[in-house]
């Protein structure tokens, strides 16, 4: 298979210094998702109740921060909301944890990482639409190959109850991209890993759907928790 990088990792200031605190103390990732969870916008008649929150957080003795540090995350989080592009920081923090901790299967170690790449067997182009996927983790092409979207909101994306053939059409699309690259790669190749990453911690409504309704069982979401549990572990470098 031949793969071709189509897009890049975030360089935004903001998104660095969040993942760089994440890479110093694993635990800030469940602490910061929780606020970029409850607090999807950056309302400007919120952002006084938002700092509340923030300092708050960051107070809490389980993460053992020092005041410095809780000034630090504070001021951070306080610029993020207010900055014009806050909704894609918070997006792109998500994506950087994904690319820079993956692969999050324990099917896969040393890998080569992808974002949003093309990937082609001969004439076929995997997924059989032009749609991109977030992060592809590849060691070689007998081993599994790792797919990692990353949806901020899973619920925005992803509903209930409804069928595929109801949602909007890009979201649709990515949905269909990973079942057919999943078909391909099963048939040809080996079985891949398929994760939707989200900062949602109730999302069992979405995966019932997807498994259930949609009989996509390889789907696997990616919450906060078993990002977590995953990443704990690593030492920085």
């Amino acid at each position: 298979m031949k793969f071709e990088n189509l897009g890049s990792p975030s360089v935004r200031t903001l998104v660095i210094r969040v993942i760089d605190e994440i890479e110093k103390n694993k635990l800030l990732l469940l602490y910061i998702s929780r606020i970029f969870n409850n607090h999807r916008s950056n309302d400007k008649t919120k952002l006084t109740t938002i700092d509340s929150v923030i300092q708050k957080t960051f107070k809490n003795p389980k993460l053992k921060l020092e005041q410095s540090k809780i000034t630090e995350l504070t001021d951070l989080l306080k610029d993020i909301y207010r900055d014009k592009n806050f909704s894609d920081i918070r997006s792109e923090v998500l994506e950087l944890i994904i690319y820079k901790f993956g692969p999050f299967s324990n099917k896969i170690s040393r890998v080569n990482t992808y974002i949003e790449p093309t990937i082609k067997h001969n004439s076929v182009t995997i997924g059989n639409n032009q749609r991109l996927i977030d992060s592809v983790f590849h060691v070689n092409d007998h081993d599994v190959i790792e797919f990692i979207e990353c949806k901020s909101n899973i619920a925005s994306v992803i509903p209930k109850t409804l069928p595929l053939v109801r949602m909007s059409i890009d979201n649709r699309e990515k949905v269909e991209y990973l079942v057919n690259a999943h078909s391909y790669l099963n048939t040809h190749f080996v079985e891949p890993e398929i994760f939707v990453a989200c900062y949602n911690t109730e999302y069992e409504d979405q995966l019932n759907n997807v498994h259930n309704n949609w009989g996509y069982n390889f789907i696997k979401f990616l919450g906060p928790e078993e990002i977590y549990n995953k990443i704990k572990h690593i030492v920085a470098v």
